[in-house]
């Protein structure tokens, strides 16, 4: 999470356009070469937060920093702009190119220190079809920190079921506040009553990825890469060659699977082997395999990023097949075994398909 600098008229506003981008892209380097999946940009220092909208200098410099640390990073990139801003966070998305918006009062009211903020999946999902950004997925907080859901009297399970009714792509879960992590009962109910990929947005750390690591997709991850645990300090580059680099390498050891889901659902189905993720929007996609083997199949006109248990690389549309043995680091050590994908490329569909390992 790359937390940028005051924007320009908020009442913390100290630097430059220039001078933001400069440290925003700088922040983003520490986390792209430390292995991080992807990167998100949040303008959290614009307090105190206007509610449901900003002006368009907001949307402007947000844009010209998207820009410069999709480019920059090279990696997956996504956008919240607070409070409630979803429109904006949108349009920031779609002008930068960028994959994915973060947004909160997606389904059901709640109340937060801005005020109300309603529901706004019925004109953001409209508003994203009309400005031709079906590519850009739109992740919903469920159960927002920093805020009272007094007002729906439904368990964060069923909030969750809604945002997936309501045709999010993915669902965020929290604990109350910053820092705060999310409590195993939320995420299991969320589990049981939604079929989305689910992310915690909130309080993971080194210390307690391995117990979290099994019952989520992703991690957005704040506040523990800062100097001191802040999440308004500097990012902390040797917090990411420590305690962070040994906690991934020993929680992938303690996992294993295939991850996969298309359109509005998510299914995980357990193997002998990896976790295999497609973050995407598909068009189809079927899965057939055994204890050492599994082949998927993906309708898209668009080129695929293939996972290697070495890294990443770019293939052009054609089959490739992708196989382990013994030597690989996140191997389940105990059993060896070969994965082979397959993706076939015949017909066009919205969004990218991007498999990644994990």
């Amino acid at each position: 999470m790359v937390h940028v600098g005051a924007l320009p008229g908020t009442p913390a506003s100290r630097e430059t356009l220039r001078e933001l981008v400069a440290r925003a892209v700088a922040e983003c380097a520490v986390c792209r070469d430390a292995g991080v999946h992807g990167v998100a940009l949040e303008n959290m220092h614009d307090v105190p937060y206007l509610r449901g909208g900003v002006g368009p200098e907001i949307t402007a410099a947000m844009t010209v920093l998207a820009l410069a640390v999709k480019e920059a990073s090279g990696l997956p990139c996504g956008v919240q702009i607070l409070a409630g801003a979803n429109h904006e966070a949108l349009a920031v998305a779609h002008a930068a190119g960028l994959d994915f918006v973060r947004v909160e009062g997606f389904a059901y009211a709640h109340v937060a220190d801005e005020g109300i903020i309603e529901s706004s999946a019925a004109s953001l999902l409209r508003f994203r079809r009309q400005i031709g950004a079906e590519r850009v997925q739109v992740w919903a907080d469920v159960k927002k920190k920093h805020a009272s859901h007094a007002l729906t009297a439904v368990s964060i399970g069923e909030a969750a079921g809604a945002a997936e009714f309501m045709r999010a792509d993915a669902v965020i879960v929290t604990g109350s506040s910053t820092g705060e992590r999310p409590s195993r009962p939320d995420i299991d109910d969320v589990r049981g009553r939604c079929r989305l990929p689910l992310y915690l947005g909130s309080g993971i750390t080194p210390e307690n990825l391995p117990e979290y690591y099994a019952c989520a997709d992703g991690f957005i991850v704040g506040s523990a890469l800062k100097v001191d645990g802040r999440w308004h300090g500097a990012v902390d580059p040797p917090a990411w060659s420590g305690s962070w680099r040994c906690t991934r390498s020993a929680a992938d050891d303690t996992e294993s699977g295939i991850q996969r889901h298309s359109g509005g659902g998510a299914e995980s189905v357990r193997s002998r082997g990896y976790r295999l993720r497609y973050a995407s929007v598909l068009s189809s996609q079927s899965w057939r395999g055994g204890l050492k083997m599994s082949t998927s199949s993906v309708s898209s006109s668009a080129s695929a990023l293939c996972g290697t248990f070495e890294g990443m690389w770019s293939t052009s549309p054609a089959r490739t097949s992708t196989v382990s043995d013994s030597s690989s680091p996140i191997q389940n050590r105990s059993a060896p075994s070969t994965i082979q994908v397959s993706c076939s490329f015949s017909c066009e569909c919205l969004g990218t398909t991007h498999p990644f390992l994990r």
